[in-house]
């Protein structure tokens, strides 16, 4: 990615002098509930429309809005700090296993 798309992609990632990364996520209860909505299946616009639908029910205005592009922009954290832990585990643990359920149960 180039340009205006990367900018865009990694807005929520402050480069810090150290050369790691920071995220800031002013809105946690909006972000708990968009990873929720996206781990369960949820695309990305439907999340964004059902946080709208909770913050409208629930009269919670401090949710502020939400849109498909901000859930996106949620997930692509999630997705970093996942990585960054799984990336840990070889160094702090002298054994360790992956396993992944290839079954084709129906």
């Amino acid at each position: 990615m180039e340009g205006q798309t990367r900018e865009n992609a990694l807005s929520f990632f402050k480069r810090k002098e150290d050369g790691s990364n920071l995220v800031e996520i002013t809105k946690s209860k909006q972000f708990l509930l968009a990873m929720r909505y996206v781990g369960r299946g949820m695309s990305f616009a439907m999340a964004a429309n059902a946080i709208h639908d909770a913050k409208e029910v629930c009269d919670i205005p401090k949710f502020g809005a939400c849109s498909d592009y901000l859930v996106a922009s949620y997930a692509r954290v999630a997705c970093a700090f996942s990585i960054k832990h799984i990336s840990q585990v070889p160094c702090n643990k002298w054994a360790f296993s992956v396993a992944f359920d290839a079954s084709t149960d129906l």
